[in-house]
């Protein structure tokens, strides 16, 4: 047979280009145009139609296909068991009401077998030779024909489940015995008490189908109001009532006769007693309602009190005798009927119960079917419908992807018109690949010749990277030379620094400030604002008050944001008093805080005193509160008005002087100890140059805490100098260095502060020199790694405790 050949397939030369152009290419929405001949399960993916790795290419669909099919299954699965078990549910609950009628038929034969046993037990009783109510054959035909007829009906109600049950198997067997116990009583030697015996094992077999039917009874049925329980306890009360009056009218015809009959009346009548105490625990208060409104009236009090009467004793006297047979019978027969009525409406109750449940249970087994065959279509039409959806894009995306990879470089990008998903992004990134192809080969000798450019310049930098580790460990060898050579310098101005504290005379009030401000950690958040010019401190003071004005400061600068600043300022009182306030932006205190603090600074002496540091003021202020008291100082602090707290400290007369020509001595000794005729120095010292660093160089190291004013006669001499002395913006003058003599040695000659200065010279040249080394060395660097940076300077127009306003700082002054 020769096969034929399809025309056209997909991936074989000469085939449409527009076969698998995508969607839209025809009738419809396009994605069904998608699949072209020749694209069926056993096409490649590739030119060719085999699949590189030699197996048989696997299709999506089959897959989709699997997937809803397991979709099904799970949905069944998961419905399968809840349909069994709403199954069983009704099963069971078919069962019940198949049981609850055949104890509604056994409830009916019982009462008819007890009127047999009544008559018949009465027969044997009175002889067996006929008695005063008619039994003269132990009960009528037609009684026993009617019982037949009951024991056939209920075998015929017993054909479906509710026959497979023990209870009637066994009562089943006892009614087959019905007729030799029938027998015995009529032609038999047996007394009345055997035959009452064997009558009541059949009736009790009966009444077993009830309590079985109660204990199999399933939670669900077993409602509040569900007396299926309590029925068989009633049952029993019922059938000891019958036996009881049985009994009774039995000994009551033998007139004299054995007590056994009475005896055994005696215990029917407890056990009567005790089921019906039974029913009334266990039954709903609407049937133990129901059972008092139907079991009463005067025929039920008489047939009361004949039992309490005729079961006193366990045998019968005279007396007893005496009473009238035929009402006794009726009394006892009326109580026994209603009970029976009872029995009979709550067992028909429990069929319609039971039948309601039935009814119930299969109503859910359908509402269970129905959701699931839903469930079922729902998750079978979703999934072939999602198949659907995935399976004809795909198909569109593969057909086109094989043609753009035959000839990317002339055929046209794919076409989607579907909706804007996942499909139509794949489609997307493949016509953006397919664009990028050609720029890719267009741009792959440029690509290749800038590789080569790039490699060779990789190369120059790795070289000149070689170059820059060299000179970069040069340079930090260099810099670790220059921060030794720092700090020797450092070293000798702060030894020099420490020979000044020991001197008595009057220091300027904006060296002790500066010397204050250098003491704190924080120095470069204060910010000094006006002060008295011409206002000194005595020298024997000057330390006292320098670290009194350091503690505020630290507390204020502790307490205040980190990037606030702290206002220093002072001002001259008409009383001649200086009051130095110290001022910062903190969240400040409450009043009673504040006032408590004011009232231990107010009594400083006291304060003073104690040995132990107050708890309320803190070490910084308990050091403020005994300096102050040893120089009598003031010190208050306020809330201010902006927000933060103003500490100012009232500086007495007694520890600070007023001159106008304090300045001008200073700017003296400093010229005096830089000038040749100090004392023999070096032939090339220029006695300008002090002056000279202090304008301009940023280097320039003045004092580092005070600046002692000279004796009365170089003060007097200083005058004409004061008016020629720099001065800054608030009029403060410029600081000069200078030198002191170290304390404990003997004042040295002019010579030897020659030689002080020269030394500070040479120090400040040697820092010059450090400074012009570091930006050299910065500069070389830009230089050769790239443009250099532009140094800037920052300004600085308020003094920082270090310097004086409008001076311009490169680095920060060390502080103590």
């Amino acid at each position: 047979m020769r096969k034929k050949r399809l025309r056209g397939g997909v991936g074989e030369p000469g085939s449409p280009a527009g076969s698998g152009s995508g969607p839209g290419t025809g009738p419809g929405s396009g994605a069904g145009q998608a699949t072209a001949p020749g694209s069926g399960p056993g096409q490649a993916d590739v030119p060719g139609g085999r699949n590189p790795g030699g197996r048989r290419p696997a299709r999506v669909r089959n897959r989709l296909v699997g997937a809803v099919a397991v979709v099904a299954a799970a949905v069944v699965g998961a419905g399968v068991p809840g349909l069994l078990d709403a199954a069983d549910n009704a099963h069971d609950s078919q069962q019940l009401v198949d049981l609850a009628e055949l104890n509604a038929r056994a409830i009916t034969l019982a009462h008819s077998l007890a009127d047999e046993r009544d008559a018949m037990t009465a027969y044997v009783a009175a002889g067996r030779g006929g008695g005063g109510d008619g039994a003269g054959d132990g009960g009528s035909r037609p009684q026993r024909a009617r019982v037949d007829r009951q024991i056939g009906e209920l075998r015929s109600e017993a054909q479906d489940s509710s026959g497979d049950t023990a209870a009637y198997r066994s009562a089943a067997k006892l009614l087959r015995s019905l007729p030799q116990t029938r027998h015995k009583a009529l032609s038999g030697t047996d007394a009345a008490d055997h035959l009452y015996t064997a009558y009541t094992e059949i009736i009790q077999a009966l009444g077993a189908i009830g309590t079985d039917l109660a204990r199999g009874l399933p939670a669900r049925a077993d409602s509040a109001d569900a007396d299926t329980r309590a029925l068989p306890v009633l049952g029993r009360a019922t059938e000891q009532a019958a036996g009881t009056r049985a009994l009774l009218l039995a000994a009551l015809d033998q007139k004299g006769g054995p007590s056994r009959l009475t005896r055994l009346a005696q215990v029917t009548n407890i056990r009567e007693q005790g089921a019906l105490g039974e029913f009334r625990q266990d039954a709903s208060p609407g049937a133990r309602d129901r059972y008092d409104r139907t079991v009463t009236g005067s025929d039920v009090n008489a047939a009361e009190r004949y039992l309490t009467w005729l079961t006193d004793r366990p045998r019968l006297d005279t007396a007893d005798f005496r009473l009238g047979r035929q009402r006794v019978r009726s009394t006892l027969t009326t109580r026994v009927g209603l009970m029976r009525g009872v029995e009979s409406a709550m067992a028909t109750a429990d069929i319609e119960r039971l039948g309601g449940l039935r009814d119930d249970e299969v109503t859910e087994l359908e509402i269970r079917v129905g959701l699931a065959g839903l469930c079922l279509l729902l998750a079978v039409g979703a999934g072939v419908w999602a198949a659907r959806t995935m399976t004809q894009p795909l198909a569109v995306l593969r057909l086109g992807a094989q043609r753009l990879a035959a000839d990317p470089a002339h055929e046209e990008p794919l076409t989607y018109q579907g909706r804007n998903d996942d499909f139509a992004a794949a489609v997307r990134s493949v016509n953006a690949l397919h664009a990028k192809v050609g720029e890719l080969a267009r741009r792959a000798d440029e690509l290749e010749g800038e590789r080569m450019r790039l490699t060779g310049g990789r190369q120059r930098l790795a070289a000149e990277r070689e170059v820059r580790q060299e000179r970069s460990t040069t340079l930090r060898a260099q810099v670790a030379d220059l921060t030794e050579r720092l700090a020797r310098a450092h070293t000798g101005v702060h030894g020099r620094h420490q020979d000044r504290q020991n001197h008595q005379d009057p220091v300027s009030l904006p060296d002790v400030l500066r010397a204050a401000v250098g003491q704190i950690e924080r120095g470069e958040r204060v910010r000094t604002r006006s002060l008295p010019p011409d206002a000194q401190v005595a020298g024997f003071a000057a330390d006292d008050l320098s670290r009194l004005i350091a503690e505020l400061l630290d507390n204020a600068t502790a307490f205040s944001p980190a990037d606030a600043h702290v206002e220093l300022s002072g001002r001259l009182l008409e009383s001649g008093e200086v009051v130095l306030s110290v001022h910062d932006e903190g969240i400040g205190m409450t009043a009673e805080r504040l006032a408590e603090i004011n009232e231990r600074l107010s009594d400083a002496r006291a304060a003073a005193s104690s040995e132990a540091v107050d708890e309320a003021l803190g070490l910084g202020l308990y050091v403020v509160v005994r300096l102050a008291a040893r120089h009598g100082i003031r010190v208050e602090l306020r809330e201010a008005r902006q927000g933060g707290v103003t500490a100012e400290a009232v500086l007495p007369g007694t520890i600070h002087t007023t001159s106008t020509g304090a300045g001008g001595e200073q700017h003296r000794r400093a010229e005096d100890d830089a000038s040749p005729a100090a004392g023999p120095g070096p032939a090339d010292t220029d006695p300008t140059a002090p002056a000279a660093a202090t304008a301009s160089d940023p280097y320039a190291i003045g004092p580092d805490q005070h600046t002692h004013a000279g004796s009365e006669t170089a003060r007097t001499g200083a005058g004409a100098a004061t008016d020629e002395q720099p001065r800054t913006a608030p009029g403060l003058p410029k600081r000069t260095p200078r030198t002191v003599a170290r304390q404990g040695r003997r004042p040295a000659p002019a010579a030897t502060r020659k030689g002080g200065a020269a030394q500070a010279e040479a120090l400040r040249r040697r820092l010059g020199g450090f400074q012009q080394g570091a930006r050299d060395g910065r500069r070389e660097a830009a230089a050769e790694t790239g443009p250099p940076r532009q140094q800037k300077t920052l300004p600085q127009t308020e003094t920082d405790g270090a310097g004086a306003p409008d001076e311009r700082h490169s680095v920060e002054e060390a502080h103590e």
